[in-house]
């Protein structure tokens, strides 16, 4: 091709912009003994294919799905629903379960046994957010991989 002042300009085919990498797997667990033990499974089944940073967070995405899914069966009657993205960047986790009630985050008590789950969940992730629905609500925790964006 030949520009306006006698230039010969190669031809650049226009190539759109590539779309974000995304990958999703999607679990109903039945709000049982083991359940936890059964999201933990199906997150590493999720993360094991995948390589490099993605990989290096799997145990920080296994122990903030354990903890929202440990949450779930104790705060929630019945079952709940695990979903896990692989979204240009980060994981995305999310719970759904049964019960209309938001977590609530407690003083820190370095004495008490349990509840620091919440706390965990929310030092670890870069963004927590629940959302109601029409029956129960949706927690989600975005997880940036261990060395950044890929």
């Amino acid at each position: 091709m030949e520009s306006d002042h006698g230039i010969s300009v190669p031809e650049v085919p226009m190539v759109p912009p590539s779309p974000p990498t995304t990958s999703s797997g999607r679990i109903a667990l039945d709000g049982g003994p083991g359940t936890a033990a059964r999201a933990r499974r199906a997150v590493r089944a999720f993360m094991d294919p995948r390589a490099g940073a993605i990989r290096a967070s799997a145990g920080t995405v296994e122990l903030i799905v354990s903890e929202l899914v440990t949450n779930a069966v104790r705060h929630a009657p019945g079952p709940c629903v695990l979903e896990i993205e692989d979204v240009d960047g980060e994981v995305r986790v999310t719970v759904h379960d049964t019960s209309p009630e938001h977590p609530v985050r407690r003083a820190g008590d370095a004495y008490r046994p349990s509840g620091h789950g919440l706390e965990l969940v929310r030092s670890l992730s870069t963004h927590l957010l629940v959302v109601d629905h029409h029956d129960g609500k949706a927690v989600t925790a975005r997880i940036r991989y261990a060395d950044g964006p890929r």
